[in-house]
C-alpha cells in the first residue's frame, strides 16, 4: 500500500515538474530576445560616446554586457563550430575595448580613436549574425516588425550618435540605407495593424510615426535622445506582446 501511494506521490511530483519546466519563459534562448538586448548595449554604448558628461552611460554599458554575457555564452556554445570560433572572438573583442582588460583602459574609461574603430568591427559582426539569426525566428507580422526596428536603431544610432559617424558601417552592409528601411518598416506596420490591433500594438505605432520623419533626417539633424528613447519604448512593447522582455 505504501508503495502504491509513493509510486503515485512520484508520479504526481515528475508531472508538476514537468508543467513547472513548460511554464518557465523561453524568452532567454530566443535569438529575438538576444538580438534585442545585444541592440540595446549597442545603442547604450552609442549614447555614451554622444553624451561624454553623464557617466551613467557608461555604468549602463558595463550593466549591459554583465548581463548579456550570460545569455551570450549559450547562444555561441550552440553554433557550428567556424562561426562560434570567429563570433566568439568578436565577443570577446568587444568586451575587451568596452571594458579593458586590466593592462589596458576601455572605452567605459574615455574614448580612444583605436579602441572604437576595433570595436566597431566586432560589434557589426555581431549585429549582423544576431540579427540573422532573429530574422529566421521571426514568422509572423509582429516579430518581423520587431527585428526591423531593431535595424533601424542600430542604423540610426551609428549615423546620428557614433565618433565616426555613417563611416562606421561597410558600404556593403544593407543595414545603411535609413531610407530603405523605413520604406520597409512602413509596409511592416501596415499588414501589423490591420483589424484590430491590441493598444499596446496602437502605441507602438503612434511612436513610429513620431520619429521617423527624424530617422530619415539623420544625416541633416541628429535626435539621438529622442530616437534612442522612443525606439526602445517601442521594442519594449512589441517584446511584450511576445513575451519578451526587450527592456
Amino acid at each position: 500500500m505504501n508503495t502504491t501511494v509513493g509510486s503515485h506521490h512520484s508520479r504526481r511530483g515528475l508531472l508538476c515538474f514537468l508543467l513547472c519546466l513548460l511554464a518557465i519563459p523561453a524568452s532567454a534562448d530566443s535569438p529575438l530576445h538576444l538580438a534585442g538586448q545585444y541592440i540595446l548595449l549597442t545603442t547604450e554604448a552609442s549614447m555614451m560616446n554622444y553624451d561624454v558628461d553623464n557617466d551613467s552611460r557608461a555604468d549602463q554599458v558595463r550593466d549591459r554586457i554583465a548581463s548579456l554575457d550570460r545569455e551570450m555564452q549559450p547562444w555561441l556554445a550552440s553554433l557550428p563550430a567556424e562561426e562560434r570560433t570567429r563570433l566568439t572572438d568578436d565577443w570577446r573583442g568587444l568586451h575587451k575595448t568596452m571594458l579593458g582588460d586590466g593592462q589596458q583602459a576601455g572605452l567605459v574609461d574615455g574614448y580612444d580613436g583605436y579602441l572604437q574603430s576595433v570595436y566597431t568591427l566586432h560589434r557589426d559582426s555581431l549585429r549582423r549574425a544576431l540579427l540573422q539569426a532573429a530574422e529566421k525566428e521571426a514568422n509572423d507580422d509582429l516579430s518581423i516588425t520587431c527585428v526591423q526596428m531593431m535595424r533601424i536603431l542600430a542604423s540610426y544610432m551609428n549615423v546620428a550618435a557614433n565618433p565616426f559617424g555613417g563611416f562606421a558601417l561597410s558600404f556593403e552592409d544593407k543595414d545603411t540605407d535609413l531610407a530603405r528601411l523605413v520604406t520597409e518598416m512602413d509596409a511592416h506596420w501596415e499588414r501589423l495593424m490591420r483589424g484590430e490591433p491590441d493598444p499596446s500594438i496602437r502605441s507602438a505605432h503612434t511612436k513610429w510615426r513620431f520619429i521617423r520623419s527624424t530617422i530619415l533626417r539623420a544625416t541633416e539633424e541628429a535626435l539621438p535622445f529622442i530616437v534612442s528613447y522612443q525606439s526602445r519604448q517601442i521594442l519594449s512593447q512589441l517584446g511584450d506582446e511576445m513575451g519578451l522582455s526587450i527592456r
